[in-house]
């Protein structure tokens, strides 16, 4: 999300882009074994949670685990509501092994929860932004984004009402003086999400953002979209009640610094004339050593699969 973080859930219009890094998800129905499900989650291929679903297969069926983990008890809530949502998409009398892989580090913050919940809709047939409103929570952004293959702004309008989604032609003149900076920690989006009070947030601030957020995606000028995010920061630092994250650690940065997503984590933003190796060596100097270009970040919009 380049704009519009915490203010898009209280209305205001959020611009955001499709990564080119995403999540699989593999089902197999196998002739064997017991009523239920074998579930893998990998990492660039390595297993990090595995876990047994069995079926409670009395009507209203269920999924259940003996993993009292975290991780496995979401898992089962989150199948639990699609079964409620298109109970026939699973058989309950049947062995299944599901395989997910993420092809990026689960600590960026990338959307492997969003993906998740994108992918199981699918395989479910049913609305990913209710599955997900009703289980995980959150304005719903990376659902759109997840299916998406170009950047789109994007409006929240309730947990009861599907999100307005419209694509947008956000490719600058300046992409190659954008830079990704992941901050060195992921920040819990639920967390984020439950300490942000909507309501009080004016009609006046939601407005701002909804307009800084039209002209980010339309502006041809470097300088221009630098004085946006400096905006953009200000309105939400002001909300927050949060020093914005440049004045905190990057006051000498010949450019702009903008937090993406939850403050405090995950990626950052950085917009500068100068030229790349330079801002490479900038941050990394800071003791930050994952800085991916805008164009390696993006997902390239001939590739229509996420």
């Amino acid at each position: 999300m380049i704009s519009g973080e915490y203010l898009v859930l209280a209305g205001a219009v959020a611009l955001a882009i499709p990564v080119r890094y995403g999540q699989s998800l593999q089902v197999r129905a196998l002739p064997y074994g017991y009523p239920g499900i074998e579930w893998e989650a990998r990492e660039n291929g390595k297993t990090w949670f595995s876990a047994r679903l069995e079926f409670n297969q009395q009507p209203p069926e269920t999924v259940f685990s003996d993993n009292t983990g975290p991780v496995a008890q979401t898992l089962c809530r989150i199948l639990n509501k699609a079964l409620q949502m298109n109970s026939r998409f699973i058989d309950t009398g049947r062995f299944y092994q599901v395989i997910t892989n993420a092809n990026f580090s689960l600590e960026w913050g990338l959307g492997s929860s969003s993906t998740l919940i994108s992918n199981l809709a699918w395989w479910a047939n049913t609305d990913p932004y209710q599955l997900l409103f009703q289980t995980l929570g959150g304005s719903g952004y990376d659902i759109a984004c997840a299916r998406s293959n170009s950047p789109i702004s994007y409006r929240y309008n309730g947990p009861d009402k599907q999100p307005t989604v419209r694509p947008v032609p956000f490719n600058p003149p300046f992409a190659s003086h954008l830079h990704y900076v992941y901050s060195g920690k992921k920040q819990s989006t639920a967390g984020s999400i439950a300490s942000f009070n909507a309501s009080k947030v004016d009609a006046e601030q939601v407005h701002g953002i909804s307009e800084i957020t039209g002209k980010m995606a339309e502006t041809k000028s470097l300088k221009e979209f630098r004085e946006l995010i400096l905006e953009h920061e200000s309105i939400t630092g002001r909300i927050l009640k949060k020093t914005p994250v440049q004045q905190l650690h990057f006051n000498d940065f010949d450019g702009v610094v903008k937090s993406l997503g939850a403050w405090g984590g995950d990626f950052l933003l950085a917009a500068s004339d100068m030229p790349p190796e330079t801002v490479r060596e900038y941050f990394q100097g800071k003791g930050y050593h994952i800085i991916i270009p805008h164009n390696e970040m993006i997902l390239p919009e001939k590739n229509s699969k996420r």
